[in-house]
């Protein structure tokens, strides 16, 4: 993949970068940030976690009661309102709860502008929309967060410090007393300890320096100092810990079963036995109680490794592993732990993605699938589980084409507007799956519609107007409907032409003239090749037969009110075959004196597909 270019977000103290397609990583002795993330959406935790990369420690939650395990400050807020119940009021009580809380909203796209003007915005410092969570966007949020920690930092900082210099005004006249008996403590300390300093110029060099492991005595000289002086010593005092004291609260977490490890379902503390033994190897690498603590501790870390890995809880496992291989001891059973959780990934992720199957998400199971495969999983397991993803999809593709065609049935939109008819719907349907049920039951209704308006059309005063009704219905194949609706057009077209043609009636005459014989049948011959269009679904079936045709002979050769009256197969080529007949020029040459017009006469038009085959 082509690199992008390389965006920096920088916020005073510690700075992340990312490439637009590549994880945020921290730079060689910065500090990790906490990033507690709120949603319900596995398939999010999945693409931010390459993007947040080692530069923060995120916890997922899927309910704002688990926030409760987080620290009061120094740390920011991922929030998915996507599907979050009540999300507005839920961010609000959020910002309350946790005022010094950065909080970085995902909306769901389309929902920018709805977030923007959220009343808890003081403590929402960007709000993006799902689809931009890659780039610029996120790092840039991100970036802001950041500023806004180290600004609420430097503010508790500042606050504790001018506590500490200025003691507050309440209760002043009480304390008098105390404080004038520490103020002449404090005079009687700064003799002694001058005194000492005069005397100590005499005094031998000690023979030896102090333990390794002593702490130093901070506190003795911060009492010789002033208030305004004193802050800093203590905060310093506070801040580093001796070997002693480590392994002292190591001690008393290795006795209780529940502060031997990490929490890793919620932000570290640094208070388990095994962050506190990797506490005391930073100061004193070769600290042998640490060192043998670390390998007790392996064989609980063990057996909680597998307890999560039989009940899929591989995330905490492999976090449990992280934090044991950053206490420095190394182990061939933590390799081979990871081993353990690396093989049982694929397993997971393809019980997930069945259960995104299961549940109809076709587009969670798909990915699913992919990281299963990139995982390692079965390839025969992959490809079976993408290709009923892909038949769920087609099935739904299907449904959804069923649905619009349907409506477009009921709105009467039957051949009309282009591309937006129910005829078109079903075109689309029998290209992606011809023989499926559902394909043939929508061309079913769609014939039955289209013959309801060739009846209406049948019978108005131009029984003509059925004929385009009659040609697409016949084309979604023969049925017995389909020829009684034909036959019923033919009948109705022929008795019009016949009262047109009828003679006016004669005067009356005194005897009336001898009926003459009754007219034969003419074999009417075309004068030019008729025009025969093979219906497209006898094609597909691959269907051959006839079609005999009678109607009355025209003065200008054309028939009039020509109609079928034997057809094999019945139904199937008839309108291929009245189609034909009704634009052509029939020979009226008097055959031996006789005029043929308005005689009766009848044409067979064959239809044969191997004929069809060849001529392409």
């Amino acid at each position: 993949m082509k690199e992008g270019p390389r965006l920096v977000a920088s916020t005073g103290r510690t700075s992340t970068q990312m490439d637009q397609d590549g994880p945020i990583t921290t730079a060689p002795g910065q500090r990790r940030r906490d990033a507690w993330l709120l949603s319900g959406d596995d398939l999010l935790l999945i693409e931010l976690g390459p993007l947040l990369g080692e530069h923060y420690r995120t916890h997922p939650v899927d309910n704002i009661e688990a926030l409760s395990r987080a620290s009061a400050s120094g740390w920011m807020l991922l929030l998915d309102v996507v599907d979050l119940p009540d999300a507005q009021a839920q961010a609000v009580r959020l910002a309350t709860r946790y005022p010094l809380a950065p909080v970085i909203v995902f909306c769901a796209d389309g929902e920018l502008n709805t977030w923007k003007n959220l009343p808890a915005a003081r403590t929402v410092c960007a709000v993006l929309e799902r689809s931009a969570i890659q780039g610029p966007p996120l790092v840039r949020a991100l970036a802001e967060a950041e500023r806004r920690l180290d600004a609420a930092s430097s503010a508790i900082t500042s606050t504790t410090m001018r506590r500490l210099e200025m003691p507050a005004d309440d209760g002043a006249a009480d304390r008098k007393p105390l404080l004038l008996g520490i103020a002449a403590v404090a005079l009687l300390a700064t003799g002694a300890l001058l005194w000492w300093r005069a005397n100590s110029a005499h005094a031998p060099a000690p023979a030896a320096p102090a333990p390794r492991s002593s702490p130093a005595p901070v506190a003795a000289t911060a009492t010789a100092k002033t208030p305004a002086a004193a802050a800093p010593a203590i905060a310093a005092a506070a801040a580093v810990r001796g070997v002693e004291e480590l392994l002292s609260d190591a001690r008393s977490a290795f006795r209780d079963d529940r502060m031997q490890l990490p929490r890793v379902d919620g932000a570290p503390q640094g208070d388990s036995a095994l962050e506190l033994y990797s506490q005391v190897l930073k100061q004193d690498p070769r600290n042998d109680e640490a060192l043998d603590g670390l390998r007790r501790l392996l064989a609980v870390t063990r057996d909680r490794v597998q307890v999560d890995i039989r009940t899929d809880r591989l995330d905490e496992a492999a976090l449990l592993i992280a934090a044991y291989r950053n206490a420095g001891l190394p182990s061939d059973d933590l390799a081979r732990m990871e081993r353990e959780v690396n093989a049982a990934r694929p397993r997971q992720l393809m019980q997930k993605a069945r259960a995104a199957l299961a549940a109809g998400d076709t587009a969670a199971a798909t990915t699913y699938a992919g990281l299963a495969a990139n995982a390692g999983a079965d390839a025969a397991q992959v490809a079976n589980l993408r290709k009923e993803a892909g038949t769920r999809t087609a099935e739904a593709s299907l449904a959804q084409l069923a649905t619009q065609a349907r409506a477009a049935i009921a709105a009467g939109n039957l051949l009309e507007p282009s591309g937006e008819n129910a005829r078109a719907r079903l075109q689309a349907m029998q290209q992606a799956a011809r023989g499926q049920p559902l394909t043939q039951a929508v061309a079913h209704e769609l014939q039955q519609a289209l013959l309801a308006r060739a009846q209406l059309a049948t019978r108005s005063n131009d029984p003509r107007q059925a004929e385009p009704w009659l040609a697409a219905a016949a084309e979604l194949g023969g049925s017995p409907e389909l020829l009684a609706a034909q036959r019923e057009q033919q009948a109705v077209v022929e008795e019009a032409a016949r009262r047109a043609a009828a003679p006016a009636p004669a005067a009356p005459r005194a005897a009336a003239a001898a009926p003459g014989p009754a007219p034969g049948w003419y074999p009417a011959r075309a004068r030019r090749p008729l025009a025969v269009v093979y219906p497209s679904a006898a094609l597909s079936n691959a269907q051959s037969g006839y079609v005999v045709v009678e109607f009355t002979l025209g003065p200008d050769g054309r028939a009039v009110a020509p109609r079928v009256i034997e057809a094999e197969p019945t139904g199937v080529f008839d309108s291929a075959a009245l189609n034909a007949v009704r634009p052509a020029r029939f020979d009226i040459t008097p055959p031996a004196g006789q005029d043929p017009t308005g005689l009766r006469a009848r044409l067979r038009v064959t239809f044969r597909y191997q004929d069809v085959v060849q001529s392409r």
